[in-house]
């Protein structure tokens, strides 16, 4: 058999692929430190709400908001609700509109006070409209809600008043060629003019529009965006976003005539879009996603995505609009009122700082508390509230102002390979470790790991193998540290004094920690791109990466490295009791939820002391320290020495190991969340290493001082003699 390559060539190689990383990171923490404005956004139909609640004008609200902090508003589609409220129509189902026209509530179209005939459908609903802008509006946007492929052709010839009894119908049944058979036409909506019954404004003539949808179903129609709305945000000085929602009947010319509408619309200053909708699609999903992506860019629409608490509850097409639109597109957080009202105005400030801190949001969507704290009114509340987050921001070092996205990047390709050589060449110590390897297996893992990548990147596919190589990365990496440092844990025997053992383990571990935090630097150095950074596209993988490389170092300890080597075949023929049953049916438990609590999005709900914990430590470290490395896989490691030296329950002392490399594993893992920017993972990640070995020593002595009084001989240490188990036992012991 050949032998393998240098260690210290593969070594090397490691070196070259984090120095590539720390390249590649260079530009993407510049990005991160660039971009530190943020934007507070209200929503207008809650400010409408509120003010009519209150008894606010809203000109005079949004003075004051925008001197609380507030830059921006929200525009969601109206409907026929909102517009009624408002005074600007009036609808009715087909029968309330005849009982209307007949008390002369409402105004009778011209046709009919000329004796003409006009035939009210009861399954349809109708709206009055005053103002000929509106009525233009209003036109376009239902039959886009509607759909157009009902409609009659624009050249569609019609029939006369005199022949169809409905007096200036503006679409009507498409009269058939001669010698065809008639093609049955529902009409979508028709327009009656109507006597000028209204004095104040002699310019206006309300009309009646035929809309061909029942009244219920035309109250939650979206029916576009008003323009004075919008004036109003623009005289008070604000940006505006606008809140599209998506209609199934949407084809691609009425994606792009939705867009040309919206475009038009940027006069107000529109700067963005944030996608609305009980649907929770943006507009043009299923089939129109590419003529949306092509609009948006034709007219400079900033994209909102927004943030999600699980991936399934993203809007359907945000990450295809996301990716294809990373340098204009903005991360929005925001608070459902049904959450905002379980938590004070104190606690949704801390939320939304943490937010801009470290999940790289920049536009907070607010919506109003609607309960005042005690000696306030509520207008004062929420005008606190507002002033305090704005505070809050600036003190952390943000500035208020529009939202910017963050700069295109993408890692070079001779990065790239660099990174993937490294990657290999760890991967190469770390089979090394465990199997027979020869240098013709290590080149040829090493080529495939240059040749592979650079033929992706000619295919335009360069993010399939950085997501598959960030993978490799915190497998090798997650592993590696453990798997050559634990033959020297169970050398610990040596040491004089279990103090001395337990430090001799932090030194350990901070150099496995370090190995970790370089193999980080590549892993997010292959992810240093804007995609990435928004978290429209993620690391791929998160629960292999926290199960594989645990199990795999625990495997290594105990077959390899533990007093007692375990043979894998003996263990399989060792007897098993029902309490051994018990035990691994409480592994599986523990094991399920930890897999459950694993990932970008873990739907694990956190019980409340854990949450107070993290806000606790938030506000103590700024990064806070992840659980898993400072209360688990850290301390074990330095326990496991203790036990090591004093050569007790060492039938177990595997769990300790298998908790490490859960430790070694999170740290991977936090550097997966490339939304989080770098310096505030390395930060995490150094507070996990000195509050773990702490935390190491407190539970190494308080483990002393309760169970172990006196030592074992210094003979059963150095010997490894003494309260050993039999190799079956290992890994069960004897009850």
């Amino acid at each position: 058999m050949g032998r393998p390559l240098s260690r210290g060539v593969l070594w090397v190689l490691v070196a070259l692929g984090m120095a590539a990383g720390a390249y590649s990171l260079v530009h993407r923490v510049q990005a991160e430190s660039a971009n530190r404005t943020v934007q507070l956004v209200v929503d207008y139909f809650g400010l409408q709400d509120f003010c009519e609640a209150e008894g606010v004008q809203a000109s005079k609200a949004l003075a004051q908001l925008k001197g609380a902090g507030v830059n921006a508003i929200a525009f969601p589609e109206n409907n026929a609700e909102r517009l009624r409220d408002g005074g600007r129509i009036a609808y009715y189902g087909g029968g309330d509109f005849v009982r209307a026209l007949r008390s002369r509530a409402e105004v009778a179209p011209a046709g009919m006070m000329a004796g003409n005939r006009v035939r009210l459908d009861p399954k349809r609903a109708y709206v009055v409209v005053s103002d000929p802008a509106l009525l233009k509006e209003l036109k376009v946007y239902l039959r886009l809600a509607l759909g157009s492929a009902r409609m009659a052709d624009e050249g569609a010839a019609t029939p006369s008043p005199q022949e169809s009894g409905i007096p200036s119908l503006e679409r009507s049944l498409v009269t058939p060629a001669p010698g065809t058979e008639p093609k049955p036409f529902v009409p979508r909506f028709r327009v009656f003019p109507s006597e000028q019954l209204v004095r104040e404004d002699s310019r206006k003539k309300p009309v009646a529009l035929e809309v061909d949808t029942s009244e219920r179903a035309l109250r939650e129609l979206s029916m576009g965006f008003s323009r004075d709305d919008l004036a109003l945000a623009q005289e008070a000085g604000l940006d505006v976003y606008l809140r599209p929602e998506n209609r199934a009947s949407f084809t691609e010319r009425d994606v792009k005539e939705y867009f040309s509408i919206m475009g038009k619309l940027k006069r107000f200053g529109v700067k963005g879009i944030i996608f609305s909708g009980g649907s929770n699609e943006v507009v043009g999903f299923p089939d129109a996603l590419p003529t949306t992506v092509e609009a948006m860019r034709a007219h400079e629409l900033i994209f909102g995505n927004i943030e999600v608490p699980t991936v399934d509850a993203a809007q359907k097409g945000s990450r295809t609009l996301g990716v294809q639109l990373s340098p204009q597109t903005v991360r929005v957080m925001s608070f459902s009122p049904q959450v905002q009202a379980k938590l004070s105005p104190e606690d949704v400030v801390d939320k939304f700082v943490l937010g801009v801190r470290e999940r790289n949001i920049r536009l907070l969507y607010l919506r109003f508390f609607t309960t005042a704290e005690p000696g306030k009114t509520l207008v004062q509340t929420n005008l606190d509230y507002i002033r305090a987050l704005a505070d809050a921001l600036e003190s952390a070092g943000f500035h208020l102002n529009t939202a910017q996205p963050f700069a295109s990047l993408q890692p070079p390709l001779w990065a790239l390979l660099l990174m993937s050589l490294g990657m290999a060449a760890g991967a190469c110590l770390l089979l090394g470790a465990l199997i027979p390897l020869t240098a013709k297996h290590e080149i040829g893992l090493m080529a495939l790991c240059v040749v592979l990548p650079a033929a992706l990147d000619v295919m335009g596919r360069q993010a399939l193998w950085t997501k598959t190589a960030a993978l490799g990365t915190a497998l090798v990496f997650a592993s590696l540290g453990l798997v050559l440092l634990l033959p020297r844990l169970a050398q610990v025997g040596s040491e004089s004094s279990p103090a001395q053992a337990m430090w001799r383990a932090v030194v350990w571990l901070t150099q496995i920690t370090l190995l970790s935090v370089g193999g980080g630097v590549i892993l997010a150095g292959l992810l240093a791109a804007t995609p990435f950074m928004l978290s429209v596209d993620q690391a791929r993988g998160i629960k292999l990466i926290m199960l594989l490389p645990p199990a795999l170092v625990t495997w290594y300890y105990v077959t390899r490295v533990a007093p007692n080597r375990l043979n894998p075949w003996t263990a399989l023929r060792t007897h098993v009791s029902f309490w051994h049953l018990a035990v691994l049916a409480i592994f599986a438990g523990v094991g399920a939820f930890y897999i459950l609590r694993t990932g970008n999005a873990a739907p694990g709900a956190a019980s409340d002391f854990e949450i107070s914990l993290r806000n606790f430590l938030e506000n103590v470290f700024i990064a806070r320290p992840r659980f898993k490395e400072f209360a688990l896989g850290h301390p074990a490691w330095v326990l496991a020495a203790l036990l090591v030296w004093e050569r007790r329950a060492l039938s177990w002392t595997w769990v300790l190991v298998l908790c490490a490399g859960i430790g070694q594993a999170d740290i991977l893992d936090t550097f997966c969340h490339i939304h989080t920017p770098f310096l505030v993972s390395l930060l995490r990640v150094v507070h996990g290493l000195w509050l773990g070995a702490l935390v190491g020593f407190a539970v190494g002595i308080a483990t002393l001082w309760l169970f172990w009084k006196g030592n074992p001989p210094a003979d059963a240490r150095s010997s490894g003699s003494g309260q050993q188990p039999a190799a079956s036992e290992v890994l069960v012991a004897n009850p």
